[in-house]
């Protein structure tokens, strides 16, 4: 069974952050969405949405909920984008207040094994950074557990 769609065969660079990068780092928490930073270029666009092919990507933040549009690989890229499918929700994000852009992300990210693969996941100071820059409630409960994590980290 799939939870999410499977970038890797696609080549859709990308960088798991948000919830499932809090489970990633040890601990437990529990999510809606698959949440990544990618790059807003018409490549990986173009392999995102044959990522998504197949299980009915919609745009989620519309009332309507219309299938994805064909230009959302053309100039002007989207800044993000939020898409329901079949398999659930997927925040595809462009950069992380108080973490940066996808590039500086992705250079200072980890790789992990996830499901048998390795996948790159945001570093722990960068998901602790936009947890506090983003503020929410949700968000600010999972900051100890997370500096917890860091100190385990730091001071074996």
């Amino acid at each position: 069974m799939r939870f999410s769609p499977d970038f890797r065969p696609n080549g859709v660079e990308f960088v798991l952050i948000g919830a499932l990068a809090v489970v990633a780092h040890g601990h437990i928490y529990t999510t809606q969405d698959l949440d990544v930073v990618v790059p807003m270029n018409a490549e990986n666009i173009r392999k995102i949405l044959a990522a998504l092919d197949g299980i009915d990507p919609r745009q989620r933040m519309e009332p309507s909920r219309p299938r994805l549009p064909s230009t959302l690989g053309q100039p002007p890229f989207p800044k993000h984008f939020y898409v329901e499918t079949t398999l659930g929700w997927i925040d595809f994000l462009g950069d992380v207040e108080g973490a940066g852009s996808f590039k500086e992300i992705a250079a200072r990210g980890i790789t992990l094994q996830l499901a048998g693969h390795d996948c790159r996941v945001i570093g722990l100071d960068d998901l602790i950074a936009a947890k506090r820059s983003a503020g929410r409630p949700k968000d600010l409960a999972v900051i100890p557990p997370l500096l917890a994590l860091r100190e385990l980290r730091d001071n074996p």
